[in-house]
């Protein structure tokens, strides 16, 4: 397991599984120069342990809370993970920080994934990582 600690993000990387972890200290996003720092601390982390290799997403959104006036912005970051990303799953966090992912989501049109526990998140991308494995296996 590859372990960050920075400012504003928590990254462990777990190439077996392919997995990339996300949680934060307790952080508070009001601006676009800070939502735009935070994603590229992510992404530099990837980058540099994923090496290019496309990875599931698991979001830990305790302690997290982007402004809701930063909807667009985050909208635009997010893609830049989904770009990353073969899936984003999402757990936890406030109501508040789960209604702005649904947003800016939507802002998109993609599904938010978003569950209670990390339990639940996790097993719904070893699901995710079951059926593109037994697509892959199926005969065209």
């Amino acid at each position: 397991m590859i372990v960050e600690r920075a400012q504003t993000v928590h990254l462990e990387y777990d190439p077996g599984e392919n997995i990339l972890y996300f949680s934060f200290p307790v952080v508070e996003i009001e601006t676009p120069e800070e939502l735009v720092a935070h994603f590229d601390r992510m992404l530099s982390f990837w980058r540099r342990y994923c090496l290019g290799r496309k990875v599931y997403s698991l979001v830990n959104y305790d302690n997290l809370q982007i402004s809701a006036r930063l909807t667009e912005a985050y909208s635009k970051q997010l893609q830049r993970i989904r770009d990353i990303s073969l899936a984003i799953v999402r757990y936890g966090g406030s109501s508040l920080q789960r209604t702005a992912a649904r947003l800016a989501n939507m802002k998109t049109q993609t599904a938010s994934l978003i569950y209670v526990t990390r339990e639940e998140a996790l097993a719904a991308i070893r699901l995710l990582k079951a059926e593109a494995d037994a697509a892959r296996r199926q005969p065209r």
